[in-house]
């Protein structure tokens, strides 16, 4: 998080880039989420950075990955560059992934909340629209000895694919999806940091560790109320029980899903295909898929995952986990 602490500001293609500087391992993705912004990149500045991707040859500390807040140099406006190429002296982009973009209206989810039970969350009926010919629950992972979280998360987003990639089968709008995120996982708020020592430190020390934690804090407050602006952007959708930031993208994109502020893929809390032939929900209270879907698509689940997939009910609790 501190990997530009001690680099000369003049030394650095782009000055102040990010705060703690995440990793973007590929630099395609960085591309992909140049032409799903609305933020201005130069026609040169985009070609340097398409010969950068052909090379693979920089990774662009984390560039146009999920929330990115250039800041004016102490050069001046105008003067942040990448290889010499112009970029825009102030570009403010936050992303949920490359694919995907904030929705028009809340209009195409209009649908679900009348087909939710408003007095029946907990169970089945309050999460899932009772527009489908069946519902069935697919448990998550189990996790394993031994491993780590990012391995889960990797099988997590395999179970998303694999569910996803039977779902196109069984639509017409496969470049028509709907993701909604839960408005609740905290992405706008401000963390508590605190200063602690397994052993004493001097005097000295501890006053620079301050300091140092306090412009941390700083850059931390600024990044989230950038956030907190781009967040205000997206429409949100009021379900019966719960209130989700709505994306729009292809069916595919489920894959590149990210949250601000974090690494790595994470899952929609609600997702379905333009035509509303079947609908995935799960939430902050369990890990589980509560899919719903025509018989057909359901079979074709249970087959593909014979061992995980139980039918349930509208009336059927639904199951917390940890």
């Amino acid at each position: 998080s501190l990997y530009f602490a001690n680099t000369p500001r003049r030394s650095l293609a782009l000055t102040g880039l990010l705060t703690y500087g995440v990793w973007l391992r590929q630099t395609s993705q960085c591309l992909e989420a140049c032409r799903a912004s609305t933020a201005f990149v130069s026609p040169d500045g985009l070609a340097h950075l398409r010969s950068l991707a052909s090379r693979r040859s920089l990774a662009l500390t984390g560039f146009l990955t999920y929330g990115v807040w250039l800041r004016q140099t102490s050069r001046g406006p105008g003067s942040v560059s990448v290889g010499g190429a112009p970029l825009c002296d102030m570009l403010l982009f936050m992303s949920f992934g490359a694919g995907v973009r904030a929705a028009a209206s809340t209009h195409r989810a209009a649908w679900i909340e009348p087909g939710c039970a408003r007095d029946g969350w907990g169970t089945v009926a309050g999460l899932v629209p009772n527009h489908f010919d069946s519902v069935v629950r697919i448990g998550a992972p189990d996790p394993e000895p031994e491993e780590g979280s990012d391995n889960w998360w990797l099988r997590y987003q395999t179970l998303f694919e694999r569910i996803v990639a039977i779902g196109e089968r069984h639509t017409a709008t496969p470049e028509q999806a709907c993701f909604a995120i839960w408005e609740g996982h905290g992405f706008d708020h401000d963390p508590t940091i605190r200063l602690a020592y397994r052993e004493p430190v001097s005097p000295e020390q501890r006053r620079a560790d301050e300091l140092r934690l306090a412009e941390l804090q700083d850059e931390d407050r600024k990044r989230k109320a950038q956030i907190r602006v781009e967040l205000a952007n997206i429409p949100v959708l009021d379900h019966p029980n719960r209130a989700y930031y709505l994306l729009e993208g292809r069916l595919d994109a489920v894959t590149a899903l990210r949250y601000p502020d974090t690494d790595g893929w994470r899952n929609p809390d609600l997702m379905w295909p333009g035509d509303r032939t079947w609908f995935i929900a799960t939430d902050v209270d369990f890990w589980s898929l509560y899919v719903g879907g025509s018989e057909w698509f359901i079979a074709e689940l249970a087959q593909d995952l014979p061992n995980n997939v139980e039918s349930v009910s509208w009336t059927d609790a639904l199951v917390i986990e940890d």
